[in-house]
């Protein structure tokens, strides 16, 4: 849904299978979309329909953060992963 700019509210729970949707959203840079509770989960979802101008906004760019975020850009994620390893054992 959010490669085809559909924006998405996830209800994350405490099982590894139960919070994938909440892994997207924080790489995509929504973990402002991620409730924590059904009561949490409905409000976010209906403030977000509500507010037509971030939803319209949210259906412009989405597509394009999740390109550019460590899910689909292999090039950017390996460039961080050598800095990290380059961090920690120094140039090799």
């Amino acid at each position: 849904a959010l490669y085809m700019g559909v924006p998405v509210v996830t209800l994350t729970g405490r099982g590894h299978h139960e919070r994938f949707g909440e892994s997207i959203l924080k790489n995509v840079g929504h973990g402002e979309l991620v409730a924590r509770s059904l009561d949490e989960y409905v409000a976010t979802a209906t403030n977000l329909a509500a507010n037509k101008n971030r939803l319209a906004k949210l259906h412009e760019t989405i597509r394009g953060e999740m390109q550019e975020s460590y899910l689909m850009n292999q090039r950017k994620y390996m460039i961080e992963v050598e800095a990290a390893y380059e961090k920690l054992f120094g140039t090799i």
